[in-house]
């Protein structure tokens, strides 16, 4: 995966995330439940009956997994950056090395 394509998985498991924990109105019992009782308690029953809290926290931990397989991709895809510019530094030096190399043998033998 290029760096652009971790990035936007990244972005799309945030998203996934913050619809899933905050945006999505399955965790928080809605106002109009509040005001009736016998609702709120048949509400709370289908909840409890569809285990929305236990699946949350599996697509929670689900979504962890990916985004530490996310989080390592980066990394190595840094690392590997970071590699290649310290071989492009190491290079630079040694052509500075070999002109002044040059430079010093022209000039003392002349």
């Amino acid at each position: 995966m290029t760096r652009e394509e971790v990035l936007r998985k990244h972005g799309e498991l945030f998203a996934l995330r913050h619809y899933l924990n905050l945006s999505s109105d399955v965790l928080d019992t809605p106002d109009f439940y509040w005001e009736n009782e016998q609702f709120e308690n048949l509400y709370n029953q289908v909840c409890a009956y569809f285990c929305i809290s236990k699946r949350t926290r599996v697509m929670n931990e689900k979504i962890n997994h990916c985004v530490a397989l996310i989080e390592l991709l980066s990394t190595h895809l840094s690392d590997k950056h970071h590699i290649r510019l310290e071989w492009m530094i190491i290079v630079l030096i040694m052509v500075e090395v070999a002109f002044e190399t040059i430079h010093y043998i022209d000039r003392y033998m002349h």
